[in-house]
């Protein structure tokens, strides 16, 4: 690469990140990372789906926040000794979840605002 390329490249990246700023924040705003617990089993991909969601990458993200729901999911069944009869078949997975209204694995409390 040229220095002319370079400064090209360069004075490009510049005013796509200028152009993008205050979307960019007001997406940042609306996924606060305080709600992310630092030590948390899968805070690495939580914290990678947020990266993308501000980024724009939104089929990116939507891609990765469902394999992150699927590992948990699957994490909590395992965690809570319940019976699956097939682990990859996420349907299942989820209705072992809900199967016992009584004791719920996931209170109500537990599944936040989905009106972000």
């Amino acid at each position: 690469m040229t220095d002319d390329e370079r400064a090209y490249a360069e004075k490009e990246a510049r005013e796509d990140f200028e152009r993008d700023l205050t979307t960019r924040l007001d997406r940042a705003i609306r996924v606060p990372i305080g709600a992310i617990a630092p030590a948390h089993h899968f805070a690495a991909p939580i914290l990678e789906c947020r990266r993308m969601f501000i980024a724009g990458h939104f089929f990116g993200c939507i891609t990765l926040t469902q394999a992150v729901a699927e590992a948990v999911a699957r994490f909590l069944v395992t965690a809570n000794n319940l019976t699956v009869p097939d682990m990859n078949d996420y349907g299942s997975v989820v209705n072992a979840l809900q199967k016992n209204r009584a004791i719920p694995v996931i209170s109500d409390g537990g599944k936040g605002d989905a009106a972000l």
